[in-house]
């Protein structure tokens, strides 16, 4: 499972939000993260209003540390 999500990265003045893909364990837990902020594209209109409406349903939930996924991507090295 996958959604949308807002992460934070960075802290005080270099603080930076974007919108990246967040994956889930089966029981619902974040565990992974796009390594990069996700782009607004498409082959056609349909396609960018079916992603930017998804990632208004990011603005609804709480925003997530990116330092988070770093640190679970350590633990499996």
């Amino acid at each position: 499972m996958w959604n949308f999500r807002i992460l934070k990265r960075g802290k005080g003045k270099e603080t930076y939000y974007a919108i990246y893909e967040v994956f889930y364990t089966e029981g619902g837990k974040p565990e992974g993260c796009t390594k990069d902020p996700i782009d607004v594209g498409s082959e056609d209109l349909k396609g960018i209003k079916w992603t930017l409406n998804k990632m208004r349903l990011a603005l609804k939930k709480p925003v997530l540390s990116y330092e988070m996924f770093e640190k679970m991507e350590k633990k499996h090295d």
